[in-house]
């Protein structure tokens, strides 16, 4: 069965999203899944069997369809109903491995956004969306091994004699053989043959089994004919095991640079092979000396140049902006991918030659906040040291708060002390980082939140109340602050008003604030204070601060007694 034919089961079964693009990654995968748990018999059965809807694809949603109601109604079923049973879990696994991450059930109700953030555009993340071979569903059921290498056709019949050498004895193992547009499964048989399965065929089933010669000369002239660069083709080689111990030593292969400046029949060379196959792994490969910056149209110029900068590549960046690369290009300036470098080389580069910091993503986004919610500090500070305003940037500093990011919160507190400011649900950073339990940020955070003394008492009714260094600080902040405020208060009038009983003056509150700010810094362990003086502290403003030094001395074991009898109201 051709994998055009696949694909139209896989349509019929509801796999709207299945299109020619990775089948056979995914087709490959399974067959090694099998190879590897000993259940090639039953695979080659489900092929067989799903060769009966080959011309009549929607056939098989009402067979499926009865099966089903047998199953619901518990009536016998036959070997054929069984069989039918099984297929959606095959497609299931194609389709994952495709790079599709979702089953067809979910596809109809999965969050567009969710997928846009995890998978990005073409450039942000080449190496998930690769598909190279890249079976991400296998890591927890399969082990693996791989090498890559740009061979000609005598190169790689070498280089199968030398594997199947580390293959000799090993059981349960699979290997695929792919490159970045097309993959063929391969099983050893052992006594240097191997068999290879293509899906670019009317009917797929192994080939007989082939000498390292014959295998080259199938693969370099019938499925990988078209990706041929001058006689070369780019080959990865890997092997699969459900027991490590089982999987061949591939370190005999040597790995070199590839070429970029060949091409194959279709004049695509592997430059643009990479660019267009999101392939990082080719990517990582590529010689950048073999580049012709001065022959690529501006689409590919700007193209390139984006996926440097993501992967990290500084001296391909380099040598784009040395040929003069227009950051200023709407396409360059569009599509938030300036917002996704995480390499602090790369956007230095990016903002010395004119980058503009507050550069938005199309959702609002700016870099400054990308680099907070992907912890990327040093990429902060770059940012704001070119001008990045964090007062445009809505709620950032309150997300590094609520992450528990204490430098990233150190460096956007250092630029824009204004912790106070609030944000769409009413809360401050600190409120944050309160909620979230990170205890660590108060000490940068608090100096710089505007408090009064009840907002102190409930900061420390929240901590927890064994951390007594945490609860210590925040009693002595609340202190300080209550008793620089009143020294900055004019109110001539309440000494006047004092004198009849009517409240207290400040001198007099400050006075008693700074005896017991002096107790909690100096560790006594007792606290005498007069009747009048324990009335001033249950004053005003001052009492939500009192009520927080009582708690937290008797959760240190301290006294707090009065030198004169004083009946009070219990806290």
């Amino acid at each position: 069965m051709h994998h055009d034919r696949l694909i139209l089961i896989m349509r019929a079964l509801g796999y709207s999203k299945a299109f020619d693009k990775g089948v056979c990654f995914g087709f490959a995968m399974m067959f090694t899944q099998a190879a590897c748990n000993n259940q090639l018999k039953k695979f080659f059965q489900r092929l067989k069997f799903l060769e009966r809807f080959r011309e009549n694809p929607d056939s098989i949603v009402q067979a499926l369809e009865c099966a089903r109601l047998k199953v619901s109604k518990r009536e016998p079923l036959s070997a054929d109903d069984e069989q039918i049973l099984e297929i959606p879990a095959f497609f299931d696994g194609i389709s994952l491995y495709q790079g599709l991450h979702y089953h067809r059930e979910l596809e109809n109700t999965v969050n567009n956004q969710f997928l846009y953030n995890n998978m990005g555009n073409q450039f942000l993340n080449m190496e998930f969306i690769s598909s190279w071979v890249q079976p991400q569903a296998a890591e927890n059921r399969l082990h693996k091994v791989s090498c890559a290498g740009q061979y000609t056709e005598l190169e790689f019949s070498q280089f199968l004699t030398k594997l199947a050498s580390a293959l000799e004895g090993r059981k349960g193992v699979g290997v695929i053989v792919g490159n970045p547009t097309h993959a063929v499964s391969m099983h050893y048989k052992g006594n240097g043959m191997f068999e290879l399965v293509e899906i670019n065929v009317d009917t797929i089933h192994p080939t007989t089994p082939l000498t390292p010669e014959e295998c080259a000369d199938y693969l370099f002239n019938y499925s990988f004919d078209y990706d041929l660069h001058h006689d070369k083709l780019l080959l990865r080689t890997t092997a699969f095991a459900t027991n490590p111990p089982n999987l061949p030593d591939l370190s005999f292969e040597h790995q070199k640079k590839y070429t970029t400046l060949h091409t194959n029949q279709n004049k695509i060379s592997l430059l643009e092979l990479a660019l267009v196959t999101d392939d990082l792994d080719l990517w990582k490969q590529i010689n950048l000396n073999d580049i012709p910056f001065k022959e690529l149209n501006e689409n590919t110029r700007n193209a390139l140049f984006k996926a440097a900068c993501l992967q990290g590549q500084e001296i391909m960046v380099r040598l784009f902006l040395q040929q003069g690369i227009n950051l200023l290009h709407p396409k360059l300036k569009r599509g938030g991918w300036f917002a996704t470098v995480e390499h602090p080389q790369i956007m230095s580069l990016l903002l010395q030659h004119g980058m503009d910091p507050n550069t938005l993503h199309p959702q609002g986004v700016s870099p400054l906040q990308s680099a907070v919610t992907r912890k990327k500090p040093e990429i902060a500070k770059l940012l704001i040291s070119y001008g990045a305003d964090i007062r445009n940037a809505t709620n950032t500093l309150h997300l590094a708060a609520s992450q528990g990011q204490q430098e990233m919160v150190k460096i956007l507190v250092s630029y824009y002390p204004q912790a106070g400011t609030k944000d769409n649900n009413h809360l401050r950073p600190l409120d944050y980082a309160a909620a979230k339990g990170h205890h660590a940020l108060f000490t940068e955070l608090l100096p710089h939140t505007p408090m009064q003394p009840i907002d102190f008492y409930r900061l420390y009714k929240q901590t927890d109340s064994q951390d007594k260094d945490l609860n210590k600080y925040i009693l002595i902040e609340g202190l300080s602050r209550y008793i620089k405020q009143r020294q900055q208060e004019f109110k001539p009038l309440s000494t006047f008003f004092s004198h009849f009983g009517c409240g207290y003056a400040e001198r007099e509150k400050v006075q008693v604030a700074t005896k017991v700010l002096e107790l909690l810094k100096t560790n006594a362990n007792q606290l005498e204070l007069e009747p009048r003086e324990i009335q001033v502290l249950n004053n005003g403003r001052l009492q939500w601060l009192y009520r927080a030094v009582n708690e937290y001395l008797k959760t240190v074991e301290y006294s707090l007694n009065a030198s004169v009898p004083v009946v009070r109201q219990s806290l």
